[in-house]
């Protein structure tokens, strides 16, 4: 038998040995093996991939997947394997197939801030003033919202979760940050102001007299005229009905103490009619820079500046403005003393008082029945004693001062025939000796 013959009739014989399978056997084809195409995995909150197994034998007679993770509260799967990040954190992702497994560690990390924005990047406020900001954190699903709010200079402004608050005249940056990326915003604050400096108009004609027992130089205008200075003791305008004159100086004080302790202060009278009174009085001590005014450094510097003026009255529409922020001891001491037809009191925007600094401010204003009330938290000795005695107050304004000093609000009401409602609340928790004594007394 030729070579070709005997390998084809073993070829036969081998075949007829062979078991036929029959299309109802039950024999199945095990899984050797289950694969991923990733085994680490790192996404975003938010953020879906697709996992694919392998299962080999490609022919193995069940395929089917089961998938799971180890925490579904940082990543969940579904039967198809799309993995979906929840929260930040790490899990397993596993799949199975006829006993074999397969895993893929996922880890979920933060969605990073790509910048932060201002909805405000200049703004220009008065001293007094408030300005709310609001910083938008992008994207919007970063993992960490938080903005931390500074100032780069707190004397003139701070801010506190966005609320920016001016409290001297310069300028300063606000700066917001969130995840390692900031904005800012370019604050400049100015003293208040809103009709120029200090201004005393004649309603029906007069005479204005100023007592300058110290020979300081003072400097007056009238509508379309040049500044004039006068250094004289006694100065006297005259003002017909309708006409204004403006005051200006360079005097840290308008008052001096000599070494027997007595006061020779500068007074300004009103005679033969009444006269408004208003506009920024800073403007006495800053001259023409009166905008950026905030500070009064003389002691006694405004003392008795207008005291027993009874012809100086409130323009309908116009304030006295005292914004001064860092005052100086009795600097408003007995200022509007005995003025009877003053019916407004200016703002008080100081925080921090200082020695009698409004000792008799408005006393016995007796027409006096509005008052903006103060700002003050941290009171000094004696700095409201007698402030509104025996004026005409209807209503006596808040008191937010958490810190007390000796006698700071003594005789504060005291003879106040018109008063009808007292502050809701003294929020002070610790009091200083007399700080209350005779507060209403005599209050009818």
């Amino acid at each position: 038998m030729n070579k070709k013959l005997f390998l084809a009739a073993i070829a036969l014989a081998l075949m007829a040995c062979t078991p036929k399978l029959d299309p109802g056997d039950t024999a199945t084809l095990p899984v050797q093996s289950v694969d991923l195409n990733v085994n680490i995995l790192s996404l975003q909150p938010g953020e879906k991939a697709i996992l694919t197994a392998k299962v080999l034998p490609d022919n193995a007679s069940d395929k089917t997947l089961t998938w799971t993770s180890s925490n579904d509260a940082i990543a969940t799967v579904s039967p198809s394997g799309e993995v979906n990040a929840i929260a930040i954190g790490s899990c397993t992702v596993s799949v199975t197939c006829g006993g074999k497994r397969a895993d893929c560690e996922v880890t979920v990390i933060p969605i990073s801030v790509s910048s932060v924005s201002l909805d405000k990047t200049s703004a220009s406020l008065l001293v007094g003033e408030t300005l709310q900001l609001t910083a938008t954190v992008y994207p919007g699903n970063a993992s960490n919202q938080e903005v931390t709010w500074g100032s780069s200079d707190t004397g003139i402004v701070t801010v506190e979760n966005g609320l920016v608050a001016a409290l001297n005249a310069g300028e300063a940056t606000i700066t917001a940050t969130a995840g390692g990326c900031s904005a800012e915003c370019k604050v400049s604050v100015s003293v208040p102001f809103s009709y120029g400096g200090m201004c005393i108009e004649a309603v029906g004609g007069g005479i204005i007299v100023i007592d300058n027992p110290n020979r300081l130089t003072i400097d007056f205008k009238r509508e379309d005229q040049d500044w004039t200075s006068m250094n004289d003791r006694s100065i006297t305008l005259y003002a017909d009905a309708g006409e204004r004159v403006w005051f200006r100086g360079h005097n840290e004080t308008y008052t001096v103490i000599n070494e027997n302790e007595t006061a020779y202060q500068t007074t300004f009278y009103c005679y033969n009619g009444d006269f408004y009174l208003y506009g920024n009085l800073m403007s006495l001590i800053y001259g023409d820079e009166f905008e950026r005014g905030a500070e009064i450094s003389g002691d006694y510097a405004f003392y008795k500046l207008f005291c027993q003026n009874d012809h100086i009255i409130n323009h309908p529409s116009l304030d006295i403005e005292l914004p001064a922020m860092t005052l100086s001891p009795s600097c408003y001491r007995n200022m509007f003393y005995g003025c009877s037809k003053l019916t407004r009191a200016p703002k008080l925007p100081a925080r921090i008082l200082t020695e009698a600094c409004y000792a008799s401010m408005f006393a016995y204003c007796t027409s006096l029945k509005e008052f903006p009330g103060m700002d003050a938290t941290d009171m000094a000795y004696m700095s409201c004693t007698w402030m509104m005695m025996g004026s005409g107050i209807e209503e006596a304004p808040e008191l937010p001062a958490m810190n007390l000093a000796r006698s700071c609000y003594e005789f504060m009401f005291m003879e106040c025939p018109n008063l009808k409602k007292a502050m809701s609340v003294l929020p002070a928790t610790e009091l200083a000796s007399n700080c209350y004594t005779g507060m209403f007394q005599r209050a009818e």
